[in-house]
């Protein structure tokens, strides 16, 4: 654990041996500290790392690197309820550097004009399975059995698709209910009590259902992967090409991170930095049960073949649902040089199996 006034030193040297940078820029003055956010909160009036930032400072590899360059790295804490307008805020304001979220808020920001890049896909590590669940003792079978009735789901959130998807999959659209837009938590609550009759959420669905409080209807869980919430590690653009140099060791060491995260054996250590939030073992152990190659590719930090259209798919829906205004190029979003750099110097290009 870590307390409030956490901050990691650190700076990069030796950087020619570890790492190359992507793009040439002139010379920029070294900042004082990079910020990041994902996987950094407040739990029990402490911050606390879970995920990718966890790993990184357990790692200290990234802290050692900048530490020989006097930059400070600094974790971004963000509420769990705004994660997305904290984000983006930040990044308009350029209080931070870097980010791991979700695909839908990055499209709103660089539609309002604030540009990031997509540097390294978080594999199904950073992308989540997604959950329609209602109270314990509803009757419903099927999202069907729910027309009419109120559902809660945080919009502009990345599990937000998953869910129209589902309605458009079975022939419904939003008209056919009353939508909440309801963050987590509260809908979490208000599908405990009765108040709504369901609730389109993460895996928090599992506790929901421990507790004997609601009942899970639906999972994405076993499907393909447009049916998860998208999750990747995005750059402010304009750090980007004024440091590239920084930005690959920020790359390197969420590869390096994910390398670490794949080998099975680190798998329950993984497991007790994400309960740092108070998150039951058992309901990671249902979240995280992949094993052997499904491990592996889990937290595989490829671009794959499609992801340029899956963004795509993500901007045509933000415009279809008002959530943007104008249409960006998703492709412009990625920037794979520097995942492919590491993954290169760290000896890692043929580790992950490559979708065909």
């Amino acid at each position: 654990m870590i307390n409030r006034r956490f901050l990691l030193k650190a700076g990069v040297a030796g950087l020619a041996a570890v790492t190359a940078p992507a793009i040439i820029t002139r010379a920029q003055a070294l900042p004082k500290s990079i910020r990041i956010a994902g996987g950094v909160n407040f739990a029990q009036g402490q911050l606390q790392l879970t995920g990718y930032a966890a790993v990184i400072e357990h790692q200290g590899w990234l802290a050692a690197e900048l530490d020989k360059r006097g930059v400070a790295l600094e974790p971004f804490a963000v509420s769990h309820k705004a994660t997305g307008p904290q984000i983006n805020e930040g990044f308009a304001n350029r209080s931070l550097e870097f980010a791991s979220y979700g695909d839908l808020p990055t499209i709103i920001c660089n539609a309002n004009g604030v540009q990031t890049r997509l540097l390294v896909p978080n594999g199904m590590g950073g992308s989540g399975d997604t959950f329609l669940v209602v109270p314990a003792g509803s009757t419903a079978k099927d999202v069907g059995d729910l027309k009419g009735k109120r559902i809660a789901v945080h919009r502009g959130r990345p599990w937000e698709i998953p869910f129209f998807r589902l309605l458009a999959a079975r022939g419904l659209s939003p008209s056919d209910f009353t939508i909440l837009n309801i963050d987590p938590m509260t809908g979490a609550a208000a599908v405990s009590a009765g108040k709504i009759d369901g609730l389109f959420t993460m895996t928090d669905a599992y506790l929901l259902e421990e507790k004997g409080v609601a009942r899970i209807l639906w999972s994405s869980k076993g499907q393909g992967p447009e049916w998860k919430m998208r999750t990747e590690m995005f750059g402010r653009k304009d750090f980007i090409e004024s440091q590239p140099e920084l930005t690959q060791l920020v790359v390197t060491a969420y590869v390096k991170a994910a390398h670490w995260a794949s080998d099975p054996a680190n798998k329950d250590k993984y497991l007790e930095f994400q309960g740092r939030t108070g998150t039951p073992r058992s309901v990671l152990s249902r979240t995280y049960d992949e094993q052997g190659d499904a491990w592996r590719q889990r937290w595989a930090p490829l671009f794959a073949p499609d992801i340029a259209q899956r963004y795509q798919d993500t901007v045509q829906y933000a415009l279809d649902n008002k959530l943007i205004r104008q249409r960006i190029d998703a492709a412009s979003l990625l920037a794979p040089s520097f995942a492919g750099n590491a993954l290169k110097n760290l000896g890692l290009e043929g580790y992950w199996r490559r979708q065909a």
